[in-house]
């Protein structure tokens, strides 16, 4: 990952390993940026990187269940930044969506289909999200009442 500054066009190198691997997104306030890495030998994770000074945090560990393999169907922060939430595709087809505190720690299911989804979004009010989910057909949700989960 580099960090580019369009004015001066001067890059710096921010990291190279472990490697990230997708997908990625930036913190409402663009401090961090969250990505999905796979670390050798130890499998997948989710990560913030501090994009002025390179710091890594590792949030969760995916483990090598999803190492190598696109089981996390996007990533996105909650709108106030506190949270990331992605979904994970298990090996039936479903989806379980999650959340998982920006310091890190146990990821709480929010919701759990039979389907595949992907793409998902975060509005900027923080009270929907949208997404897009399918097996035979496809479908586009926009789910509302995400902030009056505590």
């Amino acid at each position: 990952i580099i960090l580019h500054d369009l004015e001066t066009g001067s890059e710096r190198k921010l990291l190279t390993e472990p490697s990230p691997a997708g997908p990625l997104t930036l913190s409402p306030d663009g401090k961090l940026l969250a990505a999905r890495i796979i670390d050798k030998g130890k499998g997948a994770g989710l990560i913030t990187l501090n994009v002025s000074n390179g710091e890594v945090n590792k949030i969760v560990s995916l483990g090598t269940r999803l190492a190598g393999q696109d089981k996390l169907g996007g990533l996105d922060w909650s709108a106030d930044g506190k949270y990331l939430l992605y979904p994970e595709r298990d090996e039936k087809g479903g989806t379980t969506l999650y959340r998982v505190p920006r310091q890190g720690g146990t990821p709480e299911k929010l919701w759990h289909t039979d389907k595949t989804v992907g793409s998902l979004r975060v509005h900027p009010d923080g009270k929907q999200l949208t997404f897009s989910e399918g097996k035979s057909e496809s479908s586009v949700r926009v789910m509302a009442g995400l902030t009056q989960r505590h």
